[in-house]
């Protein structure tokens, strides 16, 4: 039996310790923001993770978009990043931020081709269009209003969903995504979709001019601009209107030209937003500071909504 010292050194220790507990789950909730839980999904035999974000007082069959990672990121690095939460809040519509797997060399990634994921044989592109399915279905949220953007490698999975699966994704928008060979070898036609595509000049990760030649041996993907004609011609766009876009911050090292692409389906333009001297960056969070990526998203995304 314990003394009386002994006793209070017991509960002093136990107080201590559900304190500490008390306060990382503060603390947690306070990083995954109020409203946003993890949670699970099983895909062909395989458990998968996701974020979901629910503002309060959400309205049934309220939108729904899907923000995917880059290589070796996470579902809550691009929450924190790209801020959408917020945008979700003051705009009404949920907000998924799917989970990636390890590949080979143990790093988060999406299945889009690399070369040194050859070997992983995880179906994303299943993975995410059953996991929207299943949203819409258990939080009755809108079928017709589901939406994806994600970033680099999140980027470049937003355009392989996009040309597959616009059965389940009214519009896309890439940032400083890709479009690697195989997709446009695999998908030389697909369907119209609207599309926003955000990329730098600069950027020393997603090469403007491109790797078909598979130099850094990622696996052959186009140049940037083959990416957006790769847009314009499945949309039949046949007009475009350019602009310069307000250079708000002259220190960041770039200035930003807006292309809106139209064709005579007004329902499926191409806006291309050309950072000239911009980096691998979410614009608005960091690199250019001219405007709002994720607020700029939404407001494309919001224009094609079914009411």
């Amino acid at each position: 039996m314990m003394n009386y010292t002994e006793t209070m050194k017991y509960w002093l220790t136990l107080f201590s310790l559900l304190t500490l507990l008390v306060c990382c789950n503060k603390e947690r909730d306070q990083l995954i923001g109020k409203g946003a839980t993890d949670k699970t999904f099983e895909v062909d035999n395989s458990v998968r993770d996701y974020i979901l974000y629910l503002p309060e007082g959400l309205d049934k069959n309220a939108p729904l978009v899907f923000v995917c990672h880059g290589y070796t990121g996470t579902a809550r690095g691009i929450m924190e990043y790209s801020v959408m939460n917020e945008i979700a809040d003051s705009n009404g519509f949920a907000v998924c931020y799917p989970q990636g797997t390890k590949d080979g060399s143990g790093k988060n990634f999406w299945q889009v081709g690399y070369e040194f994921n050859e070997q992983d044989t995880v179906d994303d592109v299943r993975f995410i269009t059953q996991l929207a399915i299943k949203l819409q279905k258990d939080y009755k949220l809108s079928k017709e209003n589901t939406f994806i953007t994600g970033m680099s490698n999140g980027g470049d999975m937003c355009n392989l969903l996009a040309a597959s699966s616009t059965e389940i994704f009214k519009a896309a928008a890439p940032v400083v995504g890709c479009m690697m060979k195989w997709f446009i070898d695999t998908y030389p036609d697909p369907n119209p979709i609207p599309m926003l595509l955000m990329n730098g000049t600069a950027d020393n990760i997603t090469l403007w001019a491109g790797d078909l030649a598979n130099q850094y041996e990622w696996g052959p993907y186009h140049p940037t601009e083959d990416m957006f004609d790769y847009w314009i011609q499945a949309n039949n766009c046949i007009e475009v209107e350019k602009k310069l876009v307000p250079n708000l911050n002259s220190e960041d090292g770039s200035h930003v030209i807006l292309e809106k692409h139209s064709g005579p389906e007004s329902n499926t333009p191409v806006w291309i937003y050309k950072i000239i001297g911009g980096g691998h960056d979410w614009p608005g969070s960091s690199g250019n500071m001219d405007f709002d990526a994720s607020k700029v998203i939404w407001d494309f995304f919001e224009q094609f909504m079914d009411i």
